[in-house]
């Protein structure tokens, strides 16, 4: 399991959503999301592909994890069609998460590599280069890096 200060770190380490610079809430989701992570995720890899993704996806931004923005999909991993996956507790951060890496787990009909999975996953055609395709790889990279340094540290 990965430690979830390893994550946390991680997290901080990225941009914030520019609408929750303000808000007081933010420390506190972010330990949640990290504590989701940690329970949730096998290794490092996976930890730093579903913080990639749901940071890729939404940013984290906390009106999205509340459910205070609809769409098409719901909660901070975007997950379609799989009913209300919003709140900012750890019991539905988890249920959210744990829906995110079941298609995340099964997201290799298009190839190997994290580009062909964060393809998959966008439900794009495999092949297909896509605007944000790149900084998603590159973003998981880098997390994958923060964490293992991290976990190394500890």
């Amino acid at each position: 399991m990965v430690s979830a200060k390893a994550i946390l770190v991680a997290l901080q380490a990225l941009p914030l959503c520019w609408q929750d610079r303000a808000d007081p809430r933010k420390p506190a989701q972010y330990d949640t999301i990290a504590q989701a992570v940690s329970a949730e995720t096998r290794d490092v890899s996976e930890a730093a592909e579903v913080v990639a993704l749901g940071y890729s996806e939404t940013r984290f931004c906390l009106r999205v994890h509340e459910g205070k923005w609809r769409g098409k999909a719901s909660g901070p991993w975007q997950v379609e069609n799989s009913g209300d996956l919003t709140g900012l507790g750890l019991d539905e951060t988890r249920r959210s998460l744990r829906a995110a890496l079941g298609i995340w787990r099964r997201s290799w009909q298009c190839g190997p590599t994290w580009a062909d999975r964060f393809t998959a996953y966008a439900g794009r055609g495999c092949q297909t280069i896509w605007p944000t395709l790149e900084q998603r790889v590159a973003r998981a990279k880098f997390t994958r890096l923060v964490i293992w340094k991290e976990e190394q540290q500890a």
